[in-house]
């Protein structure tokens, strides 16, 4: 989830930065009514801010919030390479069904009887899971064409590697994690061809296999496509010199005044790994 305790501090796009971006992607989404196709696939090569760019988004719906009649966070879930509960499809689906049921009015109660059903659900396939803790409980409120779109998040795609080898449903999958990325795109998919008043933001890296698959007859007519590289950075250079630098080196000069001597190297080094990949330069960029 964007707000969990793991991700705290959130990235976050910095102030002037990427919002080309962030307004494609909220003036698609269209709240109330929703997009005309319920899938965006933003994608750019590592250290391009998908994940600042999505929490920034998760941010700005749950402050607007307040202006409107619903929530219009749906749920998120943001994929991590090292963490063993984020790299691996075995609680993607159920993280969303609780969130869902937390944002939406009147679906807990069908969720829950779900559970008290059969409580092996949790155990089931993913696909099983899906259909009986999203799609059944949505189709149990009757007619949802008036309902308020929500917006689910998922970030990282390209970092579910399914690790988690000692569960039978998933052992298949684990040695190959183009297939797991692909099936999460098949859940997705199964989701947003089911007629439900949800909207799917989706950030990746463009590997081969997530780009044939979502750019395949299965997912045509269903999917907006948002190239950060092409679109927003080799087409605006002017965007790489805009980034409000002196701030944040006014921010390293505050911590490294307050840090102690002798550690100050060490400081350097952990602010360099928490901050790699975070710029972008142009090519023609002199770099000393």
């Amino acid at each position: 989830m964007h707000d969990s305790d793991e991700r705290f501090p959130p990235p976050l796009c910095h102030p002037g930065t990427r919002e080309a971006v962030i307004y494609r992607i909220l003036d698609w989404y269209g709240y109330q009514q929703g997009p005309g196709k319920p899938i965006m696939w933003v994608y750019a090569p590592a250290g391009y801010g998908k994940t600042a760019i999505a929490g920034t988004v998760a941010e700005m719906l749950e402050e607007k919030s307040a202006e409107l009649d619903f929530s219009p966070i749906g749920a998120t879930f943001f994929f991590w390479r090292t963490s063993q509960e984020r790299n691996s499809p075995a609680r993607f689906i159920v993280t969303i069904a609780y969130q869902l049921s937390m944002s939406i009015p009147g679906l807990a109660c069908h969720i829950q009887t779900a559970v008290m059903q059969n409580p092996m659900i949790l155990r089931k396939a993913l696909e099983v899971q899906l259909r009986k803790l999203i799609v059944e409980p949505f189709k149990a409120l009757g007619d949802t064409r008036d309902m308020p779109n929500c917006f689910i998040i998922i970030d990282g795609l390209d970092e579910c590697i399914n690790s988690d080898r000692e569960s039978r449903v998933e052992r298949r999958y684990a040695e190959d994690q183009e297939i797991v990325q692909v099936r999460v795109l098949d859940l997705i998919h199964i989701l947003a061809s089911s007629q439900l008043p949800l909207s799917f933001l989706l950030l990746s890296r463009p590997e081969a296999w997530i780009k044939q698959h979502i750019e395949s007859q299965q997912f045509e007519g269903l999917v907006e496509f948002v190239n950060i590289l092409n679109d927003y950075v080799n087409s605006n250079p002017d965007l790489t010199h805009s980034t409000p630098f002196s701030s944040l080196y006014e921010l390293y000069r505050q911590i490294l005044r307050t840090c102690p001597e002798g550690n100050r190297s060490v400081m350097i080094d952990v602010l360099g790994e928490l901050y790699v990949g975070s710029f972008c330069f142009d090519d023609d960029v002199a770099m000393p």
